[in-house]
């Protein structure tokens, strides 16, 4: 046996040394010879441990000039081979790399970005004994440790690792947000161009870091800053760097800006639950960036510049260096121009138009000048404050008639109609409307909706229909578009599905709808009918077949079957749904001495996301769901509460045990464990499925005569109609009723 590699210490030199010496001679004690030339039993305050030289009396640990050195060395060889025979042998790149990163402890991450490229050329040679071609990249990361080695060779034991700011930042399929903590000024927001949209969602992530840095930095120099965000690959990027060079690109370009502000960050990764204000952020479509070309704005300066500041902008329309935005974005000067002065300066004004009135009212109480860029319609409310029934007003010095050319506008992301009209205290609210106007329906729903909308506008625009015509539609072109779904379709469902999209749609910008003509109507009636097919629903699952079940799979100790059983039990019992079954945890469960509760988080009935909580009651025997299930929390020793109560299963040694990942059972492998279970004891299974059990119990109820009140709350169903589908009348039952006709 072999000891190496211990280090002790203590504030007081004496006791330090009394204890070196209880340590040697326990060693000796032990039977181990301490090697002279390796020991220092010693007290002393510096001291070279495992490559670092560690300083006590000025708390610095640092490199050992020696490895420092040696690696400028090793530097030195590599830039003369470079220019004597431009490539290198990869053995002596891939050391000067393994020199750096062994210092990681002093200088930082700094070490795993810094070395990413060299990393690269590496990973290309087929073989140790190859020579490589650098990258000029990796030639100026090689010049970089050359330079910079020395002066980061050290730091204090004590690093502050306290943060002065907190930000969030989140990406979507739209745009990036984020925000800092407790500033309600530092929303930062951007859009996506079309071709940003289509990049990978590590791109769109790290992207969005480096523009909300860049956006807030007035906010952020100088400061260490905790960084969250919902990506685990951005956390490690920021901080290690990218073996792909597109990502590596950003993350250098982050490393340099902090490095150029003094900026220190700390990344850290938290789940989208906890992130959900940056997502909102990244979501907000801005629908007022419409904006004139570059062609038409350079004819404007001509004649009325030259202009210089551009005061409702972003950062992909701005036509000046200085202009403001309405959040903040790379390259703006600041948010919101009503909080700063015009007086002075020939602005440049392409406001939204619902704040045009906000926007000469302003400049008329600055007393500015400037260009103001304005749609020719006279009877919008704002048209009277910039002229009368003679003319333009006085302060109007000259006007012309701008192209009505699309090509000429940078035309805003969504629709404007009624906002024109809201007078100026409420026009800055309208973004409030719109947040709620996307929750009044379910996540889901909302996306269903909306992939099926997406889908009529493409159809629409492939012939022919112009854009501004597919919202809102016309009742014949939405007949037309039914009609086609009908003859691609094998189930009404689609064409249910794209008429009730296209309806969601209309009813959110409150448009009338097409869905609402008798035409359209009757197409979805006649689509019902042609592709209607019977519906044939699973037949319920018995007790007796319960039972069955538990007699073949019950096995003491078996993992395995006894997650089916539980499953079988308790969507039985409470009437689940397998939805709400597979997304139970553990502190969804509360046992008491006569039952158990489950508190249902999301149910298909719940729309508000209330929650309820299910009783079931211990029933004393084999197939009482409380005491199998508290078996199976037994077994599994599942102790987390937020753990889920199914979830897949490796086999070992010793049988089976959970994986490590936290995720529930998918509806497939669920349904794979239910034909396994029954399908032995079942002619044919086809006839059953998950929804049987669900329907099992809800039949056993009402042939025991459950009041409906109970029967309806203990299965979640809000209407009688869905209620009795889940019941099976038996052969005796329906013929009960020709018996009490007094047909006798």
């Amino acid at each position: 046996m072999y000891l190496d590699d211990g280090l002790g210490c203590h504030e007081d030199k004496d006791a330090c040394l009394k204890m070196a010496m209880e340590i040697k001679n326990d060693l000796i004690s032990s039977g181990f010879a301490p090697k002279v030339e390796k020991s220092m039993w010693s007290p002393d305050q510096r001291v070279v441990y495992l490559g670092y030289h560690l300083d006590l009396s000025h708390g610095v640990i640092s490199i050992p000039e020696c490895r420092l050195e040696k690696l400028r060395i090793s530097i030195d060889a590599l830039e003369c081979e470079i220019q004597n025979k431009h490539s290198v042998h990869v053995r002596k790149v891939a050391s000067v790399v393994g020199q750096i990163i062994s210092m990681s402890y002093v200088v930082g991450n700094i070490v795993y970005i810094m070395t990413k490229c060299i990393s690269a050329d590496i990973l290309e040679a087929s073989s140790w004994n190859q020579s490589i071609f650098l990258s000029t990249e990796s030639i100026n990361q090689i010049h970089f440790w050359k330079k910079n080695i020395q002066s980061i060779s050290s730091r204090n034991f004590d690093v502050d690792f306290s943060c002065q700011t907190i930000v969030y930042s989140d990406a979507s399929n739209t745009g990036y947000g984020g925000y800092i903590v407790h500033n309600p000024l530092s929303i930062s927001h951007g859009m996506w161009t079309e071709v940003e949209k289509h990049q990978s969602s590590t791109w769109r992530e790290l992207v969005a870091v480096e523009r909300v840095l860049i956006s807030i930095s007035t906010f952020l120099r100088g400061k260490r800053i905790k960084w969250f965000s919902d990506n685990k690959n951005v956390v490690h990027i920021v901080e290690k760097g990218s073996m792909k060079s597109h990502l590596q690109e950003i993350a250098l370009r982050i490393f340099n800006f902090c490095l150029q502000n003094n900026v220190s960050l700390l990344t850290e990764w938290v789940p989208r639950s906890q992130n959900e204000k940056a997502d909102q952020i990244s979501r907000f479509i801005d629908s007022d960036d419409w904006g004139v070309s570059p062609e038409l704005f350079c004819f404007v300066d001509s004649l009325w510049g030259p202009h210089e500041i551009d005061f409702f902008a972003s950062s992909c329309n701005n036509k000046l260096p200085i202009f403001y935005s309405r959040f903040w974005m790379p390259g703006s000067t600041g948010i919101d121009a009503f909080t700063v002065d015009w007086q002075g300066v020939n602005g440049w004004f392409v406001p939204p138009i619902c704040i045009i009135a906000r926007v000469i009212k302003y400049l008329k109480q600055c007393c500015a000048f400037g260009t103001v860029i304005v749609p020719q319609w006279q009877s919008a409310s704002f048209w009277p404050l910039i002229a009368d029934e003679s003319g333009f007003i006085r302060e109007v010095k000259a006007h012309i008639e701008l192209p009505v050319k699309k090509e000429y506008y940078q035309p805003g992301k969504a629709f404007k109609d009624d906002i024109t009209e809201l007078p100026d205290a409420l026009a800055d609210k309208f973004h409030l409307v719109a947040d709620l106007v996307s929750e009044c329906k379910s996540s889901n729903t909302v996306k269903s909706y909306f992939g099926a909308f997406k889908r009529w506008k493409r159809w629409a625009i492939s012939h022919d229909i112009s854009d501004a015509e597919c919202l809102p539609a016309k009742a014949i072109h939405v007949a037309l578009y039914l009609a086609c779904l009908v003859q691609q379709s094998q189930s009404p469902g689609p064409v249910t599905l794209a008429f009730y999209g296209i309806k969601w749609a209309h009813s959110v910008i409150g448009a009338c709808s097409p869905t609402d003509s008798h035409l359209v109507k009757n197409v979805l009636e006649g689509a019902k009918r042609r592709l209607c097919q019977p519906v044939k629903k699973k037949e319920p699952i018995t007790p007796e077949l319960l039972e069955k079940m538990f007699d073949k799979l019950f096995v003491p100790g078996n993992l395995y079957n006894q997650r089916t059983i539980c499953a079988c039990l308790l969507s039985y019992a409470g009437f689940l749904r397998i939805g709400e079954l597979l997304n139970l945890k553990l502190c969804d469960v509360c046992f008491f001495d006569t039952h158990m509760s489950l508190f249902i988080e999301k149910s298909k009935t719940d729309i508000y996301r209330d929650g309820n909580w299910l009783v079931i009651s211990k029933t004393g025997g084999k197939l009482c769901p409380v005491r199998n299930l508290s078996y199976y929390l037994e077994l599994g020793n599942i102790r987390s509460e937020d753990s889920f109560l199914f979830k897949n299963l490796s086999k070992c040694s010793f049988g089976f045990r959970f994986r490590t990942k936290n995720s529930p059972l998918s509806y497939s492998r669920m349904r794979e464990l239910f034909i396994e279970a029954f399908s032995p004891l079942i002619h044919n299974i086809k006839d059953f499925g998950l929804h049987s059990l669900r329907s099992g119990g809800a039949t056993a109820a009402a042939s025991f005569g459950i009041h409906d009140r109970l029967f309806k709350r203990h299965g979640r169903w809000k209407s009688e109609l869905a209620k009795d589908g889940y019941v099976k009348d038996s052969l005796t039952e329906r013929l009960l009723v020709t018996q009490c006709l007094g047909l006798s």
